[in-house]
């Protein structure tokens, strides 16, 4: 099968059919609750350039404004089938980014770069679920908010997932061992990640013009903050064999990130090349069962 020249392959029309199901899941619980959500980044592009996937994409990714988005976790927390598992951090655990991922229990989904590391958090099959929140409208809170945010992110980053395979500079790795020192243990890390959560919520208190990505390093860059406005009403429209939620001014968000986003530019992967397996569990990587290598991961 073809799309603007890019062959898709079996393997990839499988993952995508297995991250469909998890996205039925994730919007029966939204509507249940009257949940707003919104096709995010690349999903969003795929929806109105492709009425799908894009031909090289590998995931999908929604959006909610941080009220929902906080609603939404406690929901799925009991409300999500058995086959799935809500990955938030937790103690004990060593997941702390700043969003979501719904997996799919007994699969594979493990960047090649993090194999060496052996994380223990989940690896299965995802959808990413992402928090917009307020951005401050005062320019001097604004750049206070934005500075504490990123540092602490990229400290909690460097400090917990410095990948050996990564051509890191020298000042990388000095980072990562003094937020080892710092942050030694992963109950520290999550201490350490509720406390950054706390500090990116704070303008949550009263409502902005504009909301973002501010528990993302996406913060660093402004075209991944929106006026809220964009985000008052949305519309259906045709993903695959299902339809999605786009946000009302799609144009406006679309153009930001991309320009002129009509024409189709293949680009890589944000997450890097990624090993997925649909039959298999991603622990039977780690225990030494099962092993790949870079050639196995192509879709």
């Amino acid at each position: 099968m073809k799309s603007e020249d890019f062959y898709i392959s079996e393997k990839r029309r499988s993952v995508w059919n297995e991250e469909l199901k998890i996205f039925e899941a994730f919007r029966e619980i939204c509507e249940r609750h009257g949940l707003k959500y919104f096709a995010d980044s690349g999903t969003l592009l795929g929806a109105i350039r492709h009425s799908g996937f894009i031909p090289w994409d590998d995931d999908i990714d929604v959006a909610m404004l941080r009220e929902d988005y906080d609603r939404f976790i406690e929901y799925a927390k009991d409300e999500l089938p058995e086959e799935y598992f809500l990955q938030i951090p937790r103690p004990g655990d060593d997941y702390f980014y700043g969003h979501a991922k719904i997996r799919k229990n007994d699969t594979t989904a493990i960047r090649y770069i993090q194999y060496p590391e052996k994380y223990r958090h989940h690896q299965g099959i995802f959808l990413d679920v992402f928090p917009l929140d307020n951005i401050p409208d005062n320019k001097v809170w604004y750049k206070v908010h934005k500075f504490f945010a990123v540092k602490s992110m990229l400290f909690l980053y460097y400090s917990r997932y410095y990948y050996r395979l990564n051509s890191h500079s020298k000042a990388s790795e000095i980072k990562h061992k003094i937020g080892r020192i710092l942050i030694p243990g992963d109950k520290a890390a999550y201490r350490f990640c509720k406390l950054f959560e706390w500090w990116i919520k704070l303008p949550d208190k009263r409502e902005t013009k504009k909301v973002g990505y501010t528990s993302m390093y996406y913060y660093l860059d402004n075209k991944w903050s929106y006026e809220r406005n964009w985000f008052e009403n949305s519309k259906e429209v045709r993903f695959e064999d299902t339809t999605i939620a786009v946000p009302g001014d799609y144009d406006k968000v679309l153009t930001g990130l991309y320009g002129d986003y009509a024409k189709p530019v293949k680009v890589p992967s944000q997450h890097g090349d990624v090993l997925f397996d649909l039959e298999h569990d991603y622990k039977e990587y780690y225990d030494g069962t099962r092993t790949f290598d870079y050639e196995d991961c192509e879709l």
